[in-house]
């Protein structure tokens, strides 16, 4: 059996014909007059030979036709300029995916994110440049390299933003554009099933599972990997399957929510417990300690006037007495 690509379960030679035989061809959406969509497969090796890709020549696609029309005031061409002809091939089998997908839309590569395209190859050309994949970086020190070397240049990696009532300091676009391709091409080529996955998509779960979820939502997806004990990362995801499949009173709106609360719950008990693999042994002590920990974060985080500290801390309980 061919070696397996670091950090997938998918061997080199599948991998690789995944990413080839994908970017030979393309499926046309067409649109009649009455609205009725007929898809077809054309084959077509413009994506996989050329490091150039130009506006108007995807505009002929009709996929791409409305898009196309709305382009007054973007640049013609975007460059795949990394000199790793395995990486150059990897980035750009992201890119066709996200705008055949219709996640990414065509002004978007040509306009705002092609500045970080472009910093992306210059960086992996200055410090990777014999990297046999993508893949082989190990993605949480590399994140740190690559903010510390966009620092190095002038370029902003952070700035403050408000969720639910909570400022929290984010990340720019571009630097998060390194954990993004890496991320989505990890995705796009993991063979296993949605649920053994760290990262859950709803759309796929929706297609597979019939898993519900609103259409208009953003948040499509549930992480678990920062979920430091692994035996503990198991048991809820377990337990969120569990009731995402029952469909008893549990939307993935609730998954959503149970996702951003009980990670911290989870991650002060590994902390408390570094040896544990399971919670026979959680007593009172244990929550009370979770308890201090929310309320000091709700004291530094959730200090703005239309903040509800109490509320956070109601739910984020709320959420670890239903485990």
């Amino acid at each position: 059996m061919d070696k397996i690509i670091p950090n997938n379960s998918i061997p080199k030679s599948e991998y690789w014909d995944l990413i080839t035989s994908t970017l030979s061809t393309y499926e046309v959406k067409d649109i009649s007059n009455d609205g009725k969509v007929t898809r077809r497969v054309v084959n077509d090796d413009y994506f996989l030979v050329n490091d150039v890709w130009n506006i108007h020549e995807i505009g002929k696609i009709p996929n791409f036709e409305e898009q196309y029309n709305k382009r007054k005031g973007i640049v013609n061409n975007i460059y795949f300029n990394c000199v790793n002809p395995n990486v150059n091939m990897e980035i750009k089998f992201v890119y066709y995916n996200q705008i055949f997908s219709d996640r990414w839309g065509i002004l978007s590569i040509f306009k705002s994110i092609s500045g970080s395209l472009r910093k992306l190859a210059e960086y992996l050309n200055e410090r990777h440049p014999n990297l046999t994949s993508l893949l082989d970086l190990d993605i949480k020190r590399e994140q740190k390299l690559w903010t510390f070397w966009l620092n190095g240049k002038g370029e902003k990696t952070i700035y403050i933003k408000k969720m639910r009532g909570e400022e929290i300091v984010a990340r720019t676009e571009i630097d998060g554009f390194l954990a993004r391709i890496y991320n989505t091409l990890f995705q796009l080529t993991d063979t296993r099933d949605e649920w053994e996955k760290d990262r859950w998509d709803v759309r796929v779960l929706n297609k597979k599972y019939g898993i519900d979820f609103n259409e208009s939502t953003s948040c499509h997806r549930i992480d678990f990997s920062n979920i430091e004990n692994k035996n503990f990362s198991k048991i809820f995801k377990e337990y969120i399957k569990g009731r995402l499949i029952s469909g008893k009173n549990f939307t993935w709106g609730t998954a959503l929510s149970y996702g951003t609360y009980t990670i911290r719950f989870l991650n002060s008990i590994a902390k408390q417990n570094p040896k544990w693999n399971d919670f026979k042994k959680l007593e009172r002590k244990h929550i009370e300690t979770y308890i201090e920990e929310l309320k000091e974060h709700t004291k530094t985080k959730l200090n703005k006037k239309n903040s509800n500290p109490k509320k956070y801390v109601r739910q984020a309980l709320k959420c670890v007495r239903a485990l």
